[in-house]
Formats: structure tokens, C-alpha cells, sequence
């Protein structure tokens, strides 16, 4: 995530009215309509911070505590280019007087061993994506010497002509150093490493615009010629170990069609690429935004930006059926971001909003088969010098309380989300009438036993009713103001099919006969 592009909010765009006896919505469900299956596995990312830093940052075991807490799959680990040190092994090229590399993990470990601690066992996407900026066209690759400095500008310099091929070497020996125990560097000094199983590797992170690659058609194509060669440097580095990882290419930063689709139509096209080189996912990103941050009636324009985006997503999901079917989507990057948030505060009703536009995101994104859904980011922060944390980083994508390493809204909805859908669920007709202040999908859920669930989303800055016709009523959990920086609370609804919604709540009903998963 560089500084971010985003979409403006169009005039015509609706608004939701805020007063409460205007926003009764009306739910009817047909349980023996089934109108998709679920292909949506939710989960979130992780990028290298100082708050994650445990030389520094007293919290950075609880964070990694709550990441752990959250059980999540193919969970997006991202060390990248605003802290160099943090970010790339080898900074500096190889000393041919000396014969001696500054290949370096002193600031890479701790993070990483956090990261890998805390997901045990479980998938994970890697995506070491800063590369190195001395195997480019540049005289000028310094960087901070304090890990915890950000660097907005580290990437300079477009390829050379050894570029690609410094860049599969580099590649491979980070993976050897991962996943096999450690590597020889250029002068055969071995350095000590992980038997880390590497399931999915991403390359790079939001390439148009980095290292001289446009956003046309110049642009992917030497995007495509790195990732070809990058795949064949870990594939080569590996051996047979290469066979069980899954790559994931693009990583898009969001313009807006036709840029980000002519980028994907071209890469998704196996005739573009080297013969024999995978291609297994393709991802993107996108975050809501708006300049009022605080003011909670703006926070109701997500809703319609990510409506935008979903169209967008359905023109990916049609060029990949085309051109390369076998390749899974994944949206590995989607959040709220809020202009002046980064030094001032942010009022507490954001968060819930920014939650209620993720699970908004997930019912959207199950409906019409994208495979992934991740939430950033796990922790962003104000400065906090006192921490050693000089510079703001996005703090208003945290998940996580910046002075405690506690979930948020949006750490809980993501929680509530895992704990309750997953792939394989059953969407059914599921019919809005009245007000449009609510979203409702029902799902059937479970391949045993199908429980009966509806996501609720309040899409505005008010209290919203629901009227939920012919139910016996049932269990309800909840994320919303109330809640804070807390668990979803329980509740209850009866046969009247009455449910009250605090501005921007996202509620899961369970109807009658189980009680939710805990």
C-alpha cells in the first residue's frame, strides 16, 4: 500500500436517511431458493510495523496474540517499503573487493518470528515484496539506519538489463532462507534459516508506478517479465520443495477500470508469460475513502464505493473465466481509509462504520465467487515517540487499539465473520423492501447440519430497524458502538421478527435450533 488512489464519491450516489422511523427495512427469505455457493474465504493482512516490533514496542506480543486469537487462513504477511531495513535482506550490493554481502535478518526476524509463531500451522500468504533498489537503475539506494523510520521514497530506479535476473537470485535464496534451513550467499557464506512450509508467494505489491513500470501496457509487460523470472529463481532455488507453493501475481493498486483490467487480461493470458510458468492467483486491492473524518454521516459513502468495486471485481471474475479459468481471486487488500486521520483523532463510531463496510464487502464478494477477501490491516498507528515510532502509518486501518494491541470494531467483525461462514455456504433469496438502511443475505451454513444464518449490515449513521418475516425468531450476535473495543455482545430476537440496529452494526441472527459457534 503506497499513497493511495482512490475513487471520489459521485454526487448522484445515494444517501440514506438517518432518522430512525424512516429506516425500517423490511426482510423476506426464501430458504429453498439457493442462489449462489459461496466460494469467500475471509481473512486479513499483515504488514511490518513498529508497534510489531518487540525491541520497541511493549505491545507487540499482544498483537501477535490477538493475530493468533483470530484462527484465520492464508493470513497476507507483508514486510514493505516504508521500513527498508525491516523489509529487505540485502540492502547494499556484494563487496567485490572484500568478497563479503550485506545480507542482514537482524530486523527481519522478530517480526517475521511473530508472524509465524502466531499462525502456527495454518496457511499463509508471503509477500516479501521490497525489492532490493541497487539491482536497478540507480546510484542512490540508501535507506534509514532506525528500522522503526519510514521511507516513503525507498524504491528508485527503473530495471537494468541484469535486473530480473539479480532479482530471481535474490528471491531464491530469500525463499532457501525461509522455507530450507538458510543459503550461500554470492561469496558462499552460509546464512542460518527457517524449515518454514511456504504455501503461497506473492510477488511484489502494487507494481504500477514502482521502479519506472507505467500504468499501460509497457507497464505489465515488464511486471509479467519479473514475476516470470522471479517464479523460475524460487522454482530453481527450491527443487521439488517449489511444487507445493502457489503464486500470486499483481497485487494491483486500484485506479479504476480499464487500467487494472487491462493489467490483469494481459497477465491472466498464458501466451504473455515464459512457457511453464505458474500462474495460480491474481490480487487486488481497494479502500473506501473519505475526506471527512469526522463526521460519521460520510462514513455512509463506503457502502456505495464498494458497490463500485464489486462491479469492477465481476469484470476480473469474467476475464479470468476467458482467458485463464483456472486462476483463484484474491482481494488481499480492502479497508476504509480517512484523510487527516493520520495525526488527528479519529472518533470511535468510525471503526464500526469501517467493520460494517467489510462485512458489507464479504456478503457482496460471496455472491459472486471471488475466492478471498482480506482486511487491512492488522495494526496501523499515529506517531508514538515515545515507542520509537517517529512517523504515522495509516493508523486508520488498524484493527487493533494502537496503545493496548486489543481488537476494534474491525477486528471483531472479522472474527465474528470466521466464526460463522465459510466457503461452501449456501446463499438464499434473500428480498429488501422499505428502507435501503440495512443490507440482509441469509445463508444456509454447515455441510452436515445447515444452520440458518442472516448478516445484517446498518449502512448509515442511525438507528435502523428490521422487520424479518415469518421467523420463530432466534439468537443474535453484534458488533456496534456498544461493543468498542470488546467481543460482539449477544442478544436475542423473538417471532415478531423485530431487530434494532445501532448506527453502522453488523449482526449475524441465528434463527432457532443452535446456538452460535464460539
Amino acid at each position: 500500500k503506497r499513497m493511495l488512489l482512490f475513487i471520489s464519491v459521485l454526487q448522484c450516489l445515494p444517501h440514506w436517511s438517518t432518522a430512525s422511523n424512516q429506516n425500517l427495512t423490511h426482510v423476506s427469505i426464501d430458504w429453498n431458493n439457493v442462489t449462489a455457493v459461496s466460494k469467500t474465504l475471509t481473512t486479513l493482512q499483515v504488514v511490518t510495523n513498529p508497534l510489531l516490533n518487540p525491541k520497541t514496542s511493549p505491545i507487540a506480543d499482544q498483537c501477535f496474540k490477538s493475530l493468533a486469537e483470530l484462527e484465520a487462513d492464508l493470513v497476507r504477511f507483508v514486510p514493505w517499503d516504508p521500513y527498508p531495513k525491516v523489509a529487505v535482506a540485502e540492502l547494499d550490493p556484494p563487496n567485490e573487493t572484500t568478497k563479503t554481502t550485506s545480507w542482514d535478518f537482524t530486523n527481519i526476524r522478530p517480526q517475521f518470528e511473530g508472524f509465524i509463531n502466531a499462525t502456527g500451522n495454518r496457511t499463509a500468504i508471503l509477500n516479501f515484496c521490497s525489492q532490493p533498489t541497487w539491482m536497478y537503475n540507480t546510484t542512490n539506494w540508501s535507506y534509514p539506519q532506525d528500522p522503526n523510520s519510514i521511507m516513503w521514497g525507498y524504491s528508485r530506479g527503473p530495471k537494468r538489463n541484469d535486473t530480473d535476473n539479480l532479482l530471481a537470485k535474490y528471491y531464491g535464496r530469500l525463499l532457501q532462507w525461509i522455507s530450507q534451513g538458510g543459503f550461500k550467499d554470492e561469496w558462499g557464506k552460509f546464512h542460518e534459516g527457517y524449515h518454514y512450509p511456504v504455501a503461497m508467494w506473492e510477488v511484489f505489491n502494487e507494481p504500477q508506478g514502482t521502479h519506472g513500470l507505467s500504468w499501460g501496457s509497457s507497464g505489465v509487460e515488464g511486471y509479467t517479465k519479473s514475476y516470470d523470472a522471479v517464479t523460475a529463481g524460487i522454482t530453481e532455488a527450491l527443487g521439488k520443495d517449489a511444487r507445493s507453493i502457489e503464486f500470486v501475481g499483481l497485487a494491483l493498486l486500484h485506479e479504476g477500470n480499464p487500467v487494472e483490467l487491462d493489467w490483469i487480461s494481459y497477465f491472466l493470458d498464458p501466451k504473455n508469460h515464459e512457457p511453464g510458468t505458474p500462474i495460480d492467483w491474481i490480487s487486488f486491492h481497494f479502500y473506501a475513502h473519505t475526506d471527512s473524518h469526522m463526521d460519521p454521516n460520510a462514513y455512509e459513502s463506503f457502502f456505495p464505493q464498494c458497490d463500485g468495486y464489486i462491479a469492477e471485481i465481476q469484470t476480473y471474475i469474467a476475464a479470468r473465466n476467458k482467458l485463464n479459468p483456472g486462476v483463484k481471486l484474491n482481494s488481499d487488500e480492502t479497508g476504509t481509509i480517512v484523510e487527516g486521520s493520520a495525526t488527528e483523532p479519529i472518533t470511535p463510531i468510525y471503526w464500526v462504520a469501517s467493520a460494517g463496510y467489510f462485512a458489507y464487502f464479504f456478503a457482496r464478494a460471496s455472491a459472486i465467487g471471488l475466492e478471498v477477501l482480506g482486511q487491512s490491516q492488522l495494526v496501523g498507528t499515529p506517531p508514538i515517540p515515545k515507542w520509537d515510532i517517529p512517523d504515522a502509518n495509516y493508523p486508520s486501518v488498524s484493527m487493533l487499539n494502537w496503545t493496548t494491541g486489543v481488537g476494534n470494531a474491525r477486528y471483531f467483525v472479522l472474527k465474528m465473520l470466521l466464526a460463522n461462514f465459510a466457503p461452501g455456504d449456501k446463499l438464499v433469496d434473500t428480498v429488501m423492501t422499505g428502507s435501503n438502511a440495512t443490507f440482509a443475505q441469509a445463508y444456509m451454513s454447515g455441510s452436515k447440519t445447515e444452520t440458518k444464518l442472516i448478516l445484517f449490515v446498518n449502512r448509515v449513521n442511525g438507528v435502523a430497524t428490521v422487520q424479518l418475516q415469518d421467523t420463530p425468531g432466534g439468537d443474535l450476535e453484534i458488533v456496534d458502538l456498544e461493543t468498542g473495543d470488546g467481543p460482539s455482545r449477544r442478544s436475542t430476537f423473538g417471532p415478531d421478527g423485530v431487530i434494532k440496529l445501532n448506527p453502522f452494526a453488523v449482526a449475524i441472527a441465528k434463527v432457532k435450533s443452535s446456538s452460535f459457534t464460539v
